[in-house]
């Protein structure tokens, strides 16, 4: 008894060789190539446009999504190029998928930085070439058949997709915390009121008021852990004109501790000279110490010293 034959398996669609292929394939590669550009040229700008516009939460966020956008952009462009060769007609869900992350890269600019600035010129310079990916398609599916694909094509979709989106997520959730942690919560301008606000807390609460004239203004000033470039610590003195060390050190510890400072008793000498210091709870950190004689007018007297902690500008 004869067995029909089974009828014959439609051809894959392929694209290997046709010129349209080769300019989307070159498109793609671009595209990829551009995006550690982006990426770098990113890190640059973010610090420059924080200066005018400083919202340390706002502005870890906005990191951490386009650092995400990215990384999901970078795994669209290697899906795209790898279905390019096996299964052309999946190229369109991969380029639709760009085309949100490009959306969202001009949202973070607008929105998160709220910036209109020349940097946004690099989003559209990559919506430009996705443009010419699309241009490049359209007519590649003229070439090629329009047989669906296997449905294991489309479960491998959900599953590239849905990896993509929670890598992207986990990245950007990690450099947007990272970014936060990093950031001061200050600006430069804040710097002057925090130190003087701290001074006049603990100067007022002291038995027998004290007097301001005699209050030396320094800053801004370096400090160990703040970057010249981008951050600055402001510092503010006040020289006690008679005292010593000892006689004002358990009055301002118990200042500290009732205004809810943390004191460090850990340290009690800096160079030779006692040492006090005790952090606010929003970063501002007091020091009682002996000056040193790098200004003369402080030699050798009690100092009581605020500093503002690294603020931005």
């Amino acid at each position: 008894m004869d067995i029909p034959a089974a009828p014959p398996t439609p051809p894959v669609p392929t694209t290997s060789g046709t010129p349209y292929s080769l300019i989307l394939r070159i498109l793609l590669i671009l595209h990829l190539v551009a995006l550690p550009v982006m990426a770098l040229w990113y890190l640059f700008w973010g610090f420059f446009t924080a200066m005018h516009d400083y919202d340390p939460l706002r502005l870890s966020i906005a990191t951490g999504v386009m650092y995400g956008l990215i990384m999901l952009d970078v795994l669209l462009k290697i899906t795209a190029l790898i279905a390019l060769g096996r299964a052309p007609h999946r190229v369109a869900w991969y380029l639709a998928g760009t085309t949100a992350v490009t959306v969202g890269y001009l949202t973070v600019i607008f929105v998160g930085h709220r910036s209109n600035g020349l940097f946004a010129l690099l989003p559209l310079l990559l919506a430009c070439l996705l443009a010419g990916e699309f241009i490049a398609y359209r007519y590649l599916r003229r070439g090629i058949s329009a047989a669906p694909a296997p449905q294991a094509r489309t479960r491998a979709d959900l599953v590239v997709g849905a990896s993509g989106a929670v890598l992207a997520g986990l990245l950007a959730s990690w450099i947007g915390i990272d970014r936060f942690a990093m950031l001061p919560e200050y600006t430069r301008e804040d710097g002057p009121v925090l130190t003087a606000d701290a001074l006049a807390d603990v100067l007022t609460g002291m038995e027998g008021p004290q007097e301001f004239d005699e209050k030396l203004v320094g800053g801004p000033i370096p400090w160990s852990e703040c970057d010249e470039v981008l951050f600055t610590e402001w510092e503010e003195l006040y020289v006690f004109e008679s005292g010593s060390f000892k006689d004002y050190e358990d009055e301002i510890r118990g200042i500290w501790t009732e205004l809810g400072y943390e004191v460090d008793e850990s340290v009690t000498e800096k160079d030779g000279f006692p040492y006090l210091e005790a952090t606010r709870p929003d970063g501002v950190h007091m020091t009682l110490t002996v000056g040193d004689g790098s200004r003369p007018v402080s030699e050798g007297k009690a100092v009581l010293a605020a500093y503002s902690g690294c603020t931005f500008g």
